[in-house]
């Protein structure tokens, strides 16, 4: 049994459909496709995953870098992807 920031097990999930609807408000170029990527969270649903973009950051690449190695992607993308993943960190899950 989970408990997710301290909702007893019945809400979850309630508390997930509307994690999800915040995650779509949010974050406009963050995209969910089941058919692009496995439904990893993506770039405008192009076959660019946030994951790559904020590893890339981490290991020092400039915004010019990725914009350079991605042309089809804007300043904006790169820097909701970092926003994203922030906000992702955020999340707590306890196990109970």
């Amino acid at each position: 049994m989970y408990e997710v920031s301290g909702l007893p097990t019945p809400e979850i999930s309630r508390y997930l459909r509307n994690w999800s609807k915040g995650v779509y408000e949010m974050f406009d170029r963050i995209t969910f496709d089941s058919q692009i990527m496995g439904g990893r969270a993506c770039i405008r649903g192009m076959r660019i995953p946030v994951s790559v973009i904020v590893g890339q950051i981490a290991h020092g690449a400039t915004f010019e870098e990725i914009l350079a190695e991605y042309p089809d992607l804007e300043k904006e993308d790169i820097q909701q992807a970092i926003e994203y993943a922030a906000w992702l960190t955020r999340e707590e899950v306890h196990s109970m």
